[in-house]
């Protein structure tokens, strides 16, 4: 990269780069701001997921909706498997692979990686819609207008309430957000913002960029994280781009 940014990407049995594969891992490694490594667990994730997709006739598109069945094949395929490998899990078979190898799933204001919630396409999570509050929540500037119109909100609903007297107290106690909540979402904007102006000028343009497309991407499709794929092909690698 001309900023010497470097990151890993995917490329197919010949070493061509996977584009949709690699946009994404790009935009990971500028707009989120994921180290060089994150980007090399992603790559090998996106590697398993994309030979799931062309081994079981699948597309990007419909193969999102069906978790539960990559998950199954993630347990139990060897990571050394070809083209035609079934997956006939026996009695007192162990998993070759644990629930961490399949990464994050969109939640509000950010992305969830805890394991069981993403097996179960976000929907597995006791304190849905609370997301902030919990420690398997993780957000990037992508995400900061996001978060600052929740935290405008947030105080503009204290205030109401606040002035609400039509109401008992019990009920209006349980409306009013608390002050956890407010502070957590303020320092997470907090974080981003100096993220962001720790950057050089050059580097905050490319993730300015990056970041348009990305939202732009949200309005369009519901997103678990991976890029959409093109027409299947023969086997995928990770590799690093200089």
């Amino acid at each position: 990269m001309p900023s010497g940014l470097r990151y890993w990407t995917v490329v197919d049995d010949d070493f061509e780069v996977v584009e949709d594969a690699d946009r994404f891992l790009r935009e990971l490694r500028l707009a989120r701001g994921r180290a060089e490594l994150t980007t090399k667990a992603y790559a090998e994730g996106l590697v398993l997921f994309l030979r799931w997709c062309v081994r079981t006739g699948r597309d990007w598109r419909t193969a999102a909706r069906e978790m539960g069945l990559f998950i199954l094949w993630l347990r139990w395929t060897p990571g050394n498997g070809r083209q035609h490998q079934v997956v006939v899990p026996g009695p007192g078979t162990k998993p070759v692979r644990g629930d961490t190898a399949v990464g994050e799933v969109q939640a509000p204001y950010g992305v969830c990686v805890e394991p069981s919630n993403v097996a179960a396409g976000g929907h597995a999570c006791p304190v849905r819609f609370r997301c902030v509050g919990c420690d398997h929540f993780r957000t990037d500037a992508s995400y900061l207008p996001d978060l600052e119109a929740y935290l405008a909100d947030l105080l503009r609903n204290r205030e109401r309430l606040a002035a609400f007297t039509t109401a008992d107290d019990w009920a209006k106690a349980e409306a009013m957000p608390s002050d956890e909540e407010v502070t957590r979402v303020r320092r997470l904007v907090r974080r981003v913002r100096e993220d962001l102006d720790s950057l050089t000028t050059e580097d905050r343009a490319q993730i300015e960029e990056a970041t348009t497309i990305l939202r732009r991407s949200r309005r369009q499709t519901v997103s678990l994280g991976m890029p959409r794929v093109g027409p299947p092909m023969p086997d995928f690698h990770s590799g690093r781009t200089a």
